[in-house]
């Protein structure tokens, strides 16, 4: 019997914060809390792993990021896991699939031997075990990773770029990349929706509750 996808345990990053909104001529006034900054991108685009040349780029430039944040966040992570699980898990955006190509359980992490082998490769078997294979391809479709400022690591749209901003927003079910359009003014563009690894199960309202972060009014347009 196929899992009811409500039972996923959902992101809830900020949880405890009423949504209060409204419009003011083409900007959309919204409460949230920035949290920090993308300091550095890999953006994975659409995979073709027919193509070899584009599949062992995109392989090539995934360990070379790897390796580097690696050495930047010193091999761990805030959360104190491995760098190099903390990655696999953004690829995915932590979900797991089942036999019916639907998120069925938290927790998911990149098969990277997957990956290596090419699918082109795989044996008719490995190919019928369709979690992982489903979980790469939904993972890095048109999307990146990045690392932020503080050394977080995120999974974020293709169309990211290094200095936009991480931002959690009262109502939403994730976390947002907001790219800064006034200097003078608190006034952004929406980039899209991300994953950041350790910040989508209460983690945001926790800082919010310990003085670390800041609620704020901030305009979209």
């Amino acid at each position: 019997m196929r899992p009811k996808t409500s039972q996923i345990p959902a992101y809830n990053p900020l949880e405890g914060v009423a949504p209060r909104s409204c419009i003011k001529g083409n900007e959309l006034f919204v409460r949230g809390i920035y949290i920090d900054t993308i300091q550095d991108t890999l953006i994975c685009s659409d995979p073709d792993l027919q193509a070899e040349q584009d599949w062992q780029g995109r392989k090539d430039a995934f360990e070379e990021k790897l390796a580097q944040w690696t050495t930047t966040t010193k091999h761990r992570y805030f959360t104190d896991e491995p760098i190099e699980d903390v990655f696999n898990h953004c690829v995915v955006l932590d979900l797991i699939y089942d036999w019916a190509f639907v998120p069925s359980a938290r927790g998911g992490k990149f098969a990277v031997e997957l990956y290596n082998r090419r699918f082109a490769n795989l044996s008719i078997d490995e190919y019928k075990q369709p979690y992982e294979v489903v979980a790469i391809h939904n993972g890095l479709a048109c999307r990146g990773l990045a690392l932020t400022e503080m050394k977080f690591v995120m999974a974020v749209p293709n169309t990211a770029k290094n200095g936009d901003s991480l931002w959690a927003l009262a109502g939403g079910q994730v976390l947002y990349l907001l790219r800064h359009t006034d200097p003078g003014r608190k006034q952004y563009n929406f980039v899209g929706e991300c994953y950041a690894h350790g910040l989508m199960d209460g983690e945001v309202s926790k800082r919010l509750r310990e003085g670390r972060l800041k609620l704020q009014e901030i305009s979209l347009v």
